[in-house]
């Protein structure tokens, strides 16, 4: 989620595996929305909801070091399945840091939900974006994509969803080249080698991965590889 030509704007588009009713129950249901609203880490407690325009959802998140943020969403749109526009991020002690506007879509029981992030400046925008980048922000529509599968396939999964500034062929190239994928699937401060295999249908790699500290041994069998 970055600010593109030196925009004022934030947006965000995501298609989920559920249809809309369901997507915006999760929104607007303070019970549903608690299961999924937020980085991973973190949870919240409504105080009050009034899903009306000129209404406001009062609300603290709960960080995973304790900490509180309290929170006051007003509402300015309202239009049940299709849209919901609201100022955010304010509290007691300070004014709206930004206004969302959230479109809903459904086409074959799938959801597109479009989302823009609208600030005072393009300088806040980009403040912004980092702020959320460094919060793990990202992570909250993978947590309620989560929330949508196990409420419709009964199924516990985890997804991570991510978009990279590079040619999908690139993108595809770090998934499959032993050289790459040694460089940036071990995690911060930890080194992999892999000791043989290769990366094709059928076959599987042997890797070594560790630190100063600690050492272990995985193996990856690739089931189906279709480029790109």
């Amino acid at each position: 989620m970055k600010p593109k030509n030196n925009s004022n704007e934030l947006t965000l588009t995501r298609i989920f595996d559920a249809p809309v009713d369901l997507v915006w129950d999760a929104w607007t249901d303070p019970n549903k929305v608690a299961r999924w609203w937020g980085p991973r880490g973190f949870s919240i407690t409504t105080k009050s909801k009034e899903l009306r325009a000129g209404g406001k959802w009062i609300y603290t998140m709960h960080g995973p070091d304790g900490v509180d943020y309290p929170n006051i969403a007003t509402y300015l749109v309202v239009e049940p399945l299709k849209r919901l526009e609201y100022d955010h991020g304010a509290n007691e002690n300070q004014k709206a840091l930004f206004r969302v506007n959230v479109l809903f879509s459904e086409n074959n029981s799938k959801t597109t939900m479009k989302m823009t992030m609208t600030f005072e400046s393009p300088q806040r925008a980009k403040e912004m974006s980092k702020f959320i980048k460094d919060a793990g922000g990202n992570s909250t529509w993978d947590r309620l994509g989560e929330y949508l599968d196990e409420e419709c396939n009964h199924k516990n999964v985890f997804l991570l969803n991510r978009v990279f500034e590079a040619s999908i062929d690139a993108v595809f190239d770090m998934f499959t080249n032993p050289d790459h994928i040694e460089k940036w699937q071990p995690p911060n401060g930890f080194y992999m080698k892999i000791i043989e295999g290769k990366v094709e249908a059928g076959n599987s790699v042997f890797y070594e991965m560790g630190n100063n500290e600690v050492k272990f041994y995985g193996r990856s069998t690739y089931q189906k590889i279709i480029r790109p």
